[in-house]
């Protein structure tokens, strides 16, 4: 058990230090950005308890938004973390629509 609670609380480190001073898009734009990978987090934490899968909550957007890498993440919060993150990350594909894009994201998934 300690050392799931120290793999989330590195998770949790990492994703603050690359999301320090982003805000959220989406939502309420005076909020700082680490809020909504902590509210994944707290909801995926309801569902499952599937090694990785909270951290990597905390960490799914760290990929696409920022220069944070995989080894980074990996040696950070776990390798199922690194792994359910390769699976969240988001595949750009040029000129869809933002709906267009979530809707091919899910898909995907």
């Amino acid at each position: 058990m300690a050392k799931t609670h120290f793999l989330l609380e590195a998770a949790i480190t990492i994703a603050t230090k690359y999301h320090a001073g982003q805000k959220r898009k989406w939502g309420d734009p005076r909020l700082d950005y680490i809020t909504h990978p902590m509210a994944a987090a707290l909801i995926a934490s309801k569902y499952t308890l599937t090694a990785g899968a909270t951290e990597a909550m905390v960490c799914h957007d760290l990929i696409e938004d920022t220069k944070c890498t995989l080894r980074e993440i990996e040696t950070a919060a776990g390798f199922f973390a690194k792994v359910y993150v390769i699976e969240l990350t988001n595949v750009k594909i040029s000129g869809l629509s933002r709906a267009d894009q979530k809707a091919a994201d899910r898909e995907r998934l």
